[in-house]
């Protein structure tokens, strides 16, 4: 049964910084399973790919997705307005 993912992407391995992305099927919000994943993905990054730096980008009225992004210890950096819909910016420290 496949009910969402979460991926790294652009990575920089010169620079050690990359941007996670993911997305979860919304039968399954609020279980945890995507604190699990990305908590995993985070560590996984920073032990096996040494990379020190992890970024994310949201919509500002994408609440879910801010909680996870604070719960996982991102801090929020930016919001841009040049896109079709605000989004925000948010990155951790490995």
């Amino acid at each position: 049964m496949f009910i969402g993912s979460v991926t790294l992407r652009n990575i920089d391995w010169e620079g050690k910084t990359a941007e996670i992305g993911y997305w979860l099927d919304v039968d399954y919000l609020n279980k945890g399973y995507m604190y699990e994943a990305t908590n995993f993905l985070l560590d996984y990054a920073q032990i096996k790919l040494g990379l020190l730096t992890v970024n994310a980008i949201t919509y500002v009225d994408n609440e879910s997705s801010i909680k996870l992004l604070k719960k996982l210890g991102f801090e929020f950096e930016q919001n841009i307005k040049d896109y079709p819909k605000e989004i925000s910016i948010y990155s951790k420290h490995l």
